[in-house]
């Protein structure tokens, strides 16, 4: 397979291969567990005017875009983004074009209400043995109009944190921009139910973290499988020669790529593209 492009920045070229190949395949650096576990993700996304200071290119929302299109088979993901209340909620299982279609109608507006969006993140979980995750990206702070808005929402907060602790749903804390001193903040949200602060201070590094969930947090095999032609921006990529259902290929890093084109044999192929990842998603290739 082929790919060509203007673009001689990819930062990473990988195959996120869907969990039928391994029953076909022993390679397991390139394959997926069969067995792996069900794991059930909503990103929380903070909607807020003060948003626009540390993430003035909306970089948030081409990261949950890219991660929505690279998602491996096992894992279902839904959205909540709040600003004053909750502007956007979509299901577990939401398809990547539903997501990308309401972040696309989506700005940061008005104060932020984590605590109703942290209660409305929590709420999207059933009971079920799926590993539960919550991805809050925020600039860290809770805050109203009102102080006594303010007090209201860190309330509905800390309670919600407490479910999702009760409830096993870890809280994973993305914090874009410096750290905020004073307020009330997301932050403890993580350490309190076992998830991890990320702080992120350049949100031209977000989009690392697509690949730090898929091979790092959530233990999906990735590999370098091919090489780029510097000369004519040309990559070919060779995939196992084995029967395969599924293949996705994820470059990450800045996308100059307007003019790519894609041949190869494959029952489909189809392609979704932000301003810092693209995935090629291949059906039987």
């Amino acid at each position: 397979m082929k790919i060509q492009s203007k673009t001689t920045k990819t930062v990473l070229i990988a195959a996120l291969l869907s969990s039928i190949i391994a029953m076909f395949l022993h390679t397991t650096s390139i394959a997926q567990d069969p067995t792996q576990q069900d794991r059930e993700v909503v990103v929380l996304l903070d909607c807020s005017k003060s948003m626009e200071d540390v993430d003035s290119q909306y970089l948030a929302f081409d990261f949950v875009k890219g991660l929505a299109a690279a998602l491996p088979r096992n894992c279902k993901m839904g959205i909540v983004a709040y600003n004053n209340e909750i502007c956007v909620s979509l299901p577990i299982g939401s398809s990547s074009t539903d997501i990308e279609k309401v972040l696309s109608d989506l700005q940061y507006r008005q104060y932020g209400n984590a605590g109703a969006g942290l209660a409305a993140a929590v709420a999207c979980f059933q009971n079920n043995q799926a590993d539960k995750q919550i991805l809050l990206i925020s600039d860290g702070e809770i805050m109203m109009d009102t102080k006594e808005g303010t007090e209201e929402s860190n309330q509905l907060f800390e309670q919600s944190v407490a479910e999702a602790k009760k409830r096993n749903i870890a809280i994973d804390v993305l914090a874009m921009g410096e750290r905020i001193q004073e307020g009330h903040t997301v932050y403890a949200a993580a350490g309190s139910t076992g998830g991890t602060l990320y702080e992120v201070e350049d949100s031209m590094k977000l989009c690392s973290y697509i690949e730090k969930y898929l091979s790092g947090e959530w233990e999906t095999s990735v590999s370098h499988v091919g090489k780029l032609d510097g000369t004519k921006a040309e990559l070919t990529v060779s995939l196992p020669d084995c029967i395969m259902e599924k293949a996705k290929i994820l470059l990450i890093g800045s996308q100059q790529n307007e003019n790519m084109t894609l041949s190869g044999k494959a029952g489909r192929m189809d392609l979704s593209k932000g301003r810092n990842y693209t995935v090629v998603d291949i059906a039987n290739p």
